[in-house]
């Protein structure tokens, strides 16, 4: 039951992540590089980390390593290209959580972090680790997106599921 409790906590991640996508693509290009006071320096600047921190926690788990990097927002042209990195690694983390049973969730994962440090964690907590880092930075988008007037409205996972029950 835990494995499809992960899934649908990912199927939300994905869901909120689009949505502000979709919104941020409304946001006027001088405003998405903007400076902002919050967390990595514009929107899209956050988009890039939010995004970054999920690839880099799928290698963790699914590889048991870091990368050398996390993405900047020098590496991608415009939206459109987060957009495309970030569907690439939607598809490989929903392939890496289809393979996934219960059993699995409670099994320790061991990487080394940025810094060099070995690290050990259960499957789930890392699972559930990514999903509510993603929440953390999904917040300071939507307060950009609502400060340059393209709100996403509500975000939030009760939100999502009566979305998807209609």
């Amino acid at each position: 039951m835990m494995i499809e409790t992960i899934q649908k906590l990912y199927d939300y991640n994905y869901w909120a992540n689009a949505l502000l996508l979709e919104k941020a693509a409304e946001v006027d290009p001088a405003q998405l590089k903007a400076t902002t006071a919050y967390s990595f320096g514009s929107l899209f600047g956050t988009l890039v980390h939010t995004m970054s921190a999920e690839w880099m926690w799928r290698l963790r788990m699914q590889e048991g390593r870091s990368p050398e990097r996390l993405h900047t927002g020098d590496d991608f042209a415009g939206l459109q290209g987060i957009r495309d990195f970030w569907t690439g690694e939607e598809g490989q983390m929903r392939a890496f959580l289809s393979g996934l049973s219960d059993d699995a969730l409670m099994q320790p994962i061991f990487y080394t972090n940025t810094s060099g440090q070995m690290q050990r964690n259960l499957l789930w907590e890392s699972l559930q680790h990514l999903v509510l880092h993603g929440m953390q930075h999904r917040s300071e988008i939507a307060i950009m997106l609502t400060d340059y007037g393209h709100s996403p409205g509500w975000i939030d996972f009760i939100r999502y599921v009566r979305e998807q029950q209609g």
